[in-house]
This record gives C-alpha cells, sequence and structure tokens, in this order.
C-alpha cells in the first residue's frame, strides 16, 4: 500500500485539516488438495482511498467532521481446477460449493465504491485529564456489478464509538 497525509494549518499540535490519499493493492493466492486434485485461485484487488477532516477547536472540546471515498476493482479467475495425473475410474471429483466460490469472487473482483462520513467529539473527562472521545460514523459500500450468487449490491454500516486516549 501506499499513501500520503498532509496535516496543514497546525496549532498546538491539533491540523485544522487533515487531507489523505492512497492506493491499496492485494494478492490472494491459495490451492486446495484432495490427491489427485488440485483447485488455485488467484485473485488481486486494487482500492483507491481519499479522505478530507476538519478540526474546530472549541473552549469545551475539538469538532472533527470527515468525509471519505474509495474505488476498488478486482481481478482474478474464480478457480483453476487441474489434477496431479488422471485420476482412476474408482475416484472421483471432490464436491464444490460454487455459489459461495463466486460470491467471494463477485465480492473481491466486482468494481465497487465506498462514501463515508463521520463525527467525532474529544474533551476531557470530567474531573479527569483523560482525553475522551464519541464518534458517529456512516458507511456506504455498492458493488456495481451483480451476479446471480452475489448477496446484494449495497452495504450501509453505522457505527457508534466512545473511548479514550491514553
Amino acid at each position: 500500500s501506499l499513501s500520503a497525509t498532509a496535516d496543514l494549518g497546525i496549532r498546538d499540535s491539533m491540523p485544522t485539516w487533515t487531507l489523505q490519499a492512497g492506493f491499496i493493492h492485494g494478492n490472494r493466492r491459495q490451492t486446495a488438495y484432495l490427491y489427485p486434485y488440485y483447485r488455485h485461485q488467484e485473485l488481486s484487488r486494487y482500492t483507491f482511498f481519499a479522505s478530507v477532516e476538519r478540526n474546530l477547536v472549541t473552549r469545551q472540546g475539538v469538532w472533527s467532521f470527515s468525509a471519505n471515498a474509495s474505488f476498488a476493482k478486482g481481478e482474478g479467475d474464480p478457480y483453476d481446477d487441474r489434477t496431479f495425473q488422471a485420476p482412476s475410474d474408482k475416484q472421483s471429483a471432490p464436491p464444490s460449493m460454487d455459489a459461495y466460490l463466486y460470491r467471494e469472487y463477485d465480492y473481491l473482483t466486482a468494481p465497487q465504491y465506498g462514501l463515508g462520513g463521520a463525527v467525532k467529539y474529544i474533551f476531557l473527562f470530567p474531573g479527569t485529564q483523560l482525553q475522551t472521545h464519541a464518534r458517529l460514523s456512516l458507511q456506504h459500500q455498492k458493488a456495481n456489478n451483480v451476479s446471480e450468487y452475489s448477496a446484494g449490491c449495497d452495504r450501509t454500516t453505522a457505527t457508534i464509538a466512545i473511548g479514550c486516549t491514553f
């Protein structure tokens, strides 16, 4: 992976703006064996992403607003079935759950985009010097290609998080 981050307008170790962009590349190579049969899969996935964050300092704490976008696409073949040698007439090919195989293949290779945003409030917990935060985020992923094996093409996730920084 490769990414770049720019912190702009830094005051008291807090950037006013944070910009980030990057690229992630992943490869999957796996093989399953049941002699004399084997199944090989090789996939690649590329993800491009960007985000922007704006911090607003108030007397009680810091409000942080962020937005992000991504695009992902993959390539490869769902599987390649082979044998080490010709099976005997008493051997049969192992069972296969092709529906799940193709569903995962669609998930990893279909062109898809993501959009999201978050609001975060950072404050000192009353009576302590413990830096605490509350965060609400929403992320939406949409696949552009859907096959008969796909369980759907949209996924939306809402997250509420409360934590502290040590």
